[in-house]
């Protein structure tokens, strides 16, 4: 198989996962009526544009990141849905729409260098990650944030196992840049 076949099935292997997670989002969505999930199934769909045409990765993750990558990315289903009063709800879609808002931002300046798990493409230095490092993670935070506050107790937990994953998926991106960049440049 020529690297180029095996690029292709990887970007659609990686669009598939992406339709899956989105199906799973929208049907949650029809159960549960939180724009939460309305707007991950969106965000999943908006990335499988982005498996297809994306850069091809001058390094790549190792299978633990990857499988960490995507766990990170389908944690957000296991959020529940609560009894909230309507002034907690209308601060939860606040902070749904903000943090997507953000998310979306930093996916649309990542453009074809976008992948789930960490590798090195064409860096990006515009737009939001002039000013942060990870802003997609603090928006998918700031959204999950709106989660908690809809069934704290239940989600809390897998709010905190997400920040986990969140923050280990940034550190193990910088490090693969780090590293690429220091092969690159000594």
């Amino acid at each position: 198989m020529t690297s180029q076949e095996f690029n292709l099935i990887r970007s659609f292997s990686g669009s598939a996962i992406m339709v899956f997670l989105a199906a799973l989002s929208f049907m949650t969505w029809m159960e549960t009526d939180w724009v939460f999930y309305l707007l991950l199934a969106i965000r999943d769909l908006y990335l499988v544009f982005f498996f297809i045409k994306r850069h091809e990765p001058f390094v790549v993750s190792g299978f633990q990141q990857k499988i960490l990558a995507y766990t990170s990315s389908a944690l957000p289903l296991l959020y529940q849905s609560g009894f909230a009063t309507t002034g907690t709800v209308k601060t939860a879609t606040f902070l749904f729409v903000m943090g997507f808002t953000l998310s979306t931002l930093a996916l649309i300046d990542l453009g074809y260098s976008f992948g789930v798990s960490p590798s090195v493409r064409k860096p990006v230095r515009s737009g939001l990650y002039r000013f942060i490092n990870h802003p997609m993670y603090i928006g998918y935070c700031i959204a999950e944030v709106g989660m908690v506050l809809i069934a704290p107790i239940p989600n809390s937990i897998i709010f905190f196992f997400s920040i986990i994953l969140y923050i280990a998926r940034a550190k193990a991106e910088s490090n693969l840049i780090k590293r690429h960049t220091n092969e690159n440049f000594n």
